[in-house]
């Protein structure tokens, strides 16, 4: 990919030209381009023809020459272009392959709990929830995670697998973009966006390796091989596999005995495998075409997904394929994706199949969706302009669909679907060398939930050439999932009101730097959000009503029993990040830390309350009888987080040593949570905790691609739990086998080469 990237020193205009990593994803299918939004396309070419062409500029506000060959200066993901990290309209944080390589983590979300600002909880093995702007928990989806500009979060389920998605010998970089992006990327970009960049395909043939193997078992692998061809082609072919056994938790005392409904859990938490091939060709005039296919096959994966007693079994069958044309001033993209996950709880008793069948869950899933994008960028005197469209059509057939449906007989399922679209437009104006104004807009049509704005306005100035300082403002939005809009079975029942949730955010930043060995940055951020989606109790009396027609007139199950809804309670989170970085000049050490703090409150506190009922015919027994109030930080971060390490780098050998300190959260589970009878209200206060991770490895060259290394993280192995942590006995009443597990000792011995 031909990147022209400006730099002005001594007065004089310099060009470069970078070759990037291209995008990479993938179905084996047919490219589909007469869609209503690239129609659009010949009104965004008649607008590019109107303004200049693209004129060099100042990419960098305050930066030399030399300072751009540091890969940490340029980001890319706040305005899908390149530009430096000073000019960035949003605080970003830029993670090299060859940090994670050098790295006590053993994988990359837990190298990503060393970054301000970073929430990551780890729930299972396999399962990683990360987050920004105090917003994170199971499935998170008020953040987008993004691969080379494609999510590859689960549309039906709105989960992110960071395990079984990622080919660790083709990474390049992680991109860290803090606030609500929605400005850029639309939805879901509601505390911000992590953008996985791919390496790109160099002179001469590679072949790269990745393999992890770690205790509690783990083996991953990964090989990627990427040579250019004749006539400016070039090709890269990725491989890649998982599989990760469960991790010591609390258990159940029920031993499993198989029926007709029921799944036995089995010894794993995670099996996956991939497959990716990317065909590009570099075109004359600095245009580029591009084609990926993706598939991806995970037969197990065993989340905790807050909403059931215990973890399900999720099945999932990916398959994308994607194609983009780019050029100097014009970006097309489309994207065409098949996904099939499937969805049972796993039970280790089934005495209960007979009476209450539908206890035991079994969702199948067939999905797909089709993406397309257009985008236009000038340079118009000191202005950089953008504009593009975007439409996204997901649809979809499932049993959850629509209420007593067949999950053995496809006949019955039901048809959903949404077509949303969206239009944008951002102007970056330079007022000399040290100040730009960014201010941008974007109009979502999300289907039949209306339309929706999301502002963007930010100030950048650059005192000096080795510091900046960043003021922004921003919105934006996380629509209604899948699950939200359509769920209806024997505990959900849609609603037909459902909005979007909405953030406004303002964010600053202070930062300093002389390349990476000595940096210091300040920041501070506020955001207020509304309508957010809970699933919450129906009204008593349809709780009632609904539970009488099952037990006294054969209604097939005694649900609904909640109803997905915006909840009029605005939140407000403050916080405040401080980071540096150190090396000690004439030695190999290097000292590094941060700390974030962070205050979530909602306006008031929640309360659920309900007298229950009795009927004579069912006998004494009194249901739905409820009366609890969930606090103002409930679901929020830890308010506390800090990080501090040493590291020693000498004659190819590295050694690190960090300690992480995280504080409690106050965190409610209505998966876990019983109203019907036996109530038990699944909210806890999770401990926070204190651990100290260590690595030692040898690596040939400064990227990490040739390396060994052993991490140990939580090396004393204080076992905690970072989710809601149950009991025998709620495993036993909720016949269900396990949940959250124990995060203790990881030990990973990681190997790569590059040939």
């Amino acid at each position: 990919m031909i990147w022209s990237r400006m730099v002005a020193t001594q007065g004089c205009w310099r060009r470069f030209t970078d070759r990037q990593p291209g995008r990479h994803c993938g179905r084996a299918g047919r490219l589909h381009t007469a869609c209503p939004a690239m129609r659009l396309v010949p009104l965004l070419l008649a607008l590019a023809s109107l303004l200049p062409a693209a004129e060099p500029r100042l990419s960098s506000l305050g930066s030399s020459d030399i300072e751009l060959l540091d890969e940490r200066l340029w980001v890319e993901s706040v305005s899908r272009r390149r530009q430096s990290v000073a000019s960035a309209p949003a605080p970003v944080e830029v993670v090299l392959y060859e940090d994670y390589a050098a790295s006590t983590a053993a994988t990359l979300p837990d190298h990503l709990r060393y970054i301000a600002g970073v929430d990551v909880y780890q729930y299972r093995h396999g399962q990683h929830e990360v987050g920004l702007r105090g917003y994170n928990g199971p499935f998170n989806s008020r953040l987008l995670v993004v691969q080379d500009d494609w999510s590859f979060a689960i549309p039906e389920l709105s989960a992110t697998a960071w395990t079984g998605y990622i080919d660790y010998s083709d990474l390049d970089r992680v991109e860290i973009a803090k606030g609500p992006a929605s400005v850029t990327y639309g939805a879901n970009a509601f505390g911000g966006v992590i953008a996985l960049r791919t390496r790109p395909v160099g002179d001469t043939p590679r072949l790269t390796t990745y393999l992890r193997a770690g205790l509690p078992g783990a083996l991953e692998g990964d090989a990627t091989y990427a040579t250019p061809l004749q006539a400016g082609g070039y090709a890269k072919v990725s491989l890649g596999y998982n599989r990760l056994w469960d991790m010591p938790g609390v258990e159940s005392p029920v031993p499993f005995t198989q029926g007709r409904l029921n799944y036995d859990d089995g010894p794993l938490d995670l099996e996956a495998w991939r497959v990716r091939a990317v065909l590009g060709v570099m075109l004359p005039g600095g245009w580029q075409l591009e084609g990926t296919v993706r598939t991806v096959r995970m037969p197990t994966w065993e989340p905790a997904d807050g909403m059931a007693y215990g973890p399900p079994r999720i099945a999932i069958t990916d398959d994308q394929l994607t194609g983009e044309l780019r050029g100097p001033w014009l970006r097309l993209q489309h994207a065409e994706r098949r996904h099939s996950p499937d969805y049972v709880s796993l039970k280790p008793d089934p005495a209960d199949e007979a009476g209450f069948p539908f206890l035991y869950l079994r969702y199948g899933f067939e999905g797909g969706e089709r993406t397309s994008r257009a985008r236009v960028e000038t340079q118009a005197g000191d202005h950089a302009l953008s504009a593009g469209v975007e439409r996204r059509h997901w649809w979809g057939r499932s049993n959850m669909w629509a209420a007593n449906r067949n999950y053995d007989d496809r006949s019955t399922w039901a048809s959903a679907e949404t077509i949303d679209y969206g239009a944008f437009a951002e102007d970056q104006w330079r007022f000399g060398e040290r100040v730009q104004l960014s201010s941008g807009g974007r109009v979502d049509r999300l289907g039949d939930t209306g339309a929706y704005a999301s502002p963007r306005l930010a100030l950048n100035y650059t005192p000096s050439e080795h510091s900046y300082i960043l003021v922004s403002y921003s919105g934006g939005y996380r629509p209604p999932t899948i699950l939200e809009r359509f769920q209806h079975d024997t505990f959900i029942t849609p609603s037909s009101d459902l909005r979007p949730e909405t953030i406004q955010a303002l964010e600053a930043q202070w930062r300093w730097r002389d390349g990476h060995r000595r940096n210091l940055s300040l920041g501070a951020f506020a955001n207020r959000s509304n309508n957010q989606i809970w699933r919450s109790p129906l009204p008593p009396d349809q709780q009632e009503a609904n539970f009488l027609a099952w037990a006294l007139h054969g209604d097939p199950d005694p649900g609904p029993q909640y109803q997905f809804s915006n909840v009029d309670n605005p939140t407000l989170v403050l916080g405040a990040e401080a980071s540096g970085r150190l090396a000690i000049d004439g030695t190999p050490w290097t000292l590094w830390g941060n700390a974030t703090w962070q205050r979530y409150r909602m306006r008031h506190e929640m309360r659920f309350a309900s007298p229950g009922f009795t009927n004579p015919l069912l006998g004494p027994t009194t249901f739905y009888q409820y009366d609890y109030t969930l606090p103002r930080d409930t679901n929020g971060p830890p308010a506390w987080k800090g990080n501090i390490g040493l590291e020693w780098s000498e004659g190819g050998w590295f050694a690190n040593a960090a300690m992480r300190l995280v504080s409690g959260r106050t965190v409610y589970d209505i998966g876990n949570t019983r109203l019907l009878t036996d109530t038990y209200i699944a909210l806890q206060r999770i401990d926070g905790y204190a651990v100290c991770d260590l690595s030692l490895g040898w690596r040939s060259g400064q990227d990490g691609r040739s390396s060994v290394r052993l991490s140990l993280m939580d090396a004393f192995d204080g076992a905690h739990t970072e989710g809601i942590r149950t009991t025998e006995a709620n495993l036993k009443t909720a016949n269900e086998s396990q949940y959250t597990s124990d995060i203790g000792r990881q030990v990973s011995l990681v190997a790569a080469w590059s040939f």
